[in-house]
């Protein structure tokens, strides 16, 4: 199962690509359902991660890289969205949540924003 906001939101759009002109701190891909599949499959041969069938990459951003659902902790009903550093912290809020506060801050990296 995947959260309900992130089905809508591949649904309607199957895919972007977010602040590519240049003009912004960070760009964002956010994957088609196709590749989502394709990293999911390239990762899990990759064996750099063994239990990679509970991550499910979902986007890229750019010199930082890949945005993960950890299904387990999904379906436990836990923070589920993972930060791809050194520490793997997950964010406390939903993706949507989390593309809406990407896109109100114009790409930037809003997670290191004191608030």
């Amino acid at each position: 199962s995947l959260p309900s906001d992130y089905l809508a939101f591949i649904n309607q759009i199957n895919g972007a690509e977010l602040f590519t002109d240049g003009n912004y701190i960070q760009k964002c891909k956010i994957y088609s359902i196709q590749e989502v599949l394709h990293w999911r499959e390239f990762l899990r041969n990759s064996g750099f991660y063994p239990e990679w069938d509970k991550f499910l990459p979902i986007l890229e951003l750019q010199d930082i890289g890949q945005l993960i659902f950890n299904l387990e902790r999904y379906e436990k009903r836990e923070d589920y969205l993972l930060y791809p550093d050194e520490f793997n912290k997950y964010f406390h809020i939903s993706f949507t949540e989390w593309l809406n506060n990407y896109l109100l801050t114009n790409g930037s990296e809003f997670w290191y924003m004191n608030s």
